[in-house]
């Protein structure tokens, strides 16, 4: 497991496992609670991962018509 101080900033990390429960604290002024994750399972997202891989977005156009 990754101790904060070795993941860099900016990093995109996944993790799944279970919230056993939760801080308060602040993002900026506003209040926030935090989760606290027992972690099973993380992957820390390489540059060369993020690239390789298309978006998530997109966008369409379509056409409708009537049949009569």
């Amino acid at each position: 497991m990754w101790s904060p101080l070795t993941i860099p900033t900016g990093s995109l990390i996944t993790l799944a496992g279970r919230i056993t429960s939760t801080r308060d604290g602040k993002v900026g002024e506003a209040n926030y609670v935090f989760p606290l994750v027992s972690v099973a399972q993380s992957h820390r997202w390489t540059p060369d991962e993020m690239n390789a891989g298309k978006s998530n977005v997109s966008f369409g156009v379509g056409v409708g018509g009537v049949i009569r």
